[in-house]
């Protein structure tokens, strides 16, 4: 019910991914000044007895910094409403910077003013994304990226799906591999709903196996991208 809401979704497959990625959404979403959801299953995640490495304190403050801090603008967008620099959390309300924020627009109003914002303030998101997900890997040595992939350089069958089916996922193409002499592969879409096209023409596979649960037809199946690559 949110893939079309204009957020950024990062979906963690266990307890450790929605520890962290939780950081990484919020440094995001300060970055490129739009908002990040975190998301995690109920019940096969949130209700689980799992081990978790959880980020000191000294970790969050150096890895978040500081609301006032002064950051470069990451985007030339961003650069004409700030200039060079910009604080890390821009204060919206500032009596020396006035500005409207929230005004009341008819649909047709917003549908376009939205349309109008993509080539400045969303097409920079992926690269910010990507560019946070190092970062925390540097501090960390937890690595992630926006599609994670599982022996998909042979693979010809391959199993798209988030979230915490990505576990169970990898169990079954090690057991097609060394069972059946299945080459089937597995990619893991952590930041579903996002605007990008595949980096693998769907010709390269024999089948391609999607999770049904991840399908919200109403407002475009997540993995749409992989049938039209």
């Amino acid at each position: 019910s949110v893939s079309d809401c204009g957020w950024g979704i990062l979906f963690g497959r266990n307890a450790q991914e929605a520890c962290d990625l939780a950081l990484i959404a919020r440094r995001a979403a300060e970055a490129c000044e739009t908002p990040f959801m975190n998301v995690q299953d109920g019940f096969l995640t949130t209700h689980l007895i799992e081990s978790v490495m959880l980020p000191e304190r000294e970790l969050v403050a150096e890895y978040l910094g500081k609301p006032d801090d002064l950051i470069d603008t990451p985007t030339p967008a961003q650069a004409m409403l700030y200039g060079p620099k910009r604080r890390r959390v821009p204060a919206i309300w500032d009596v020396d910077l006035p500005l409207l924020s929230g005004s009341v627009q008819n649909q047709d109003a917003y549908m376009q003013a939205t349309a109008g914002q993509r080539p400045y303030f969303f097409d920079h998101i992926e690269a910010i994304t990507d560019t946070c997900l190092a970062e925390y890997a540097g501090l960390t040595g937890r690595s992630y990226q926006r599609v994670a992939t599982f022996k998909l350089e042979d693979a010809d069958y391959v199993i798209v799906g988030m979230g915490s089916m990505i576990v169970q996922a990898e169990c079954v193409a090690d057991y097609l591999r060394e069972t059946r002499k299945l080459k089937v592969g597995v990619v893991n879409d952590k930041m579903p709903f996002m605007p990008n096209g595949a980096e693998v023409s769907p010709d390269f596979f024999d089948i391609v196996v999607t999770d049904p649960a991840g399908t919200h037809t109403l407002f475009g199946p997540p993995n749409g991208k992989v049938s039209t690559a």
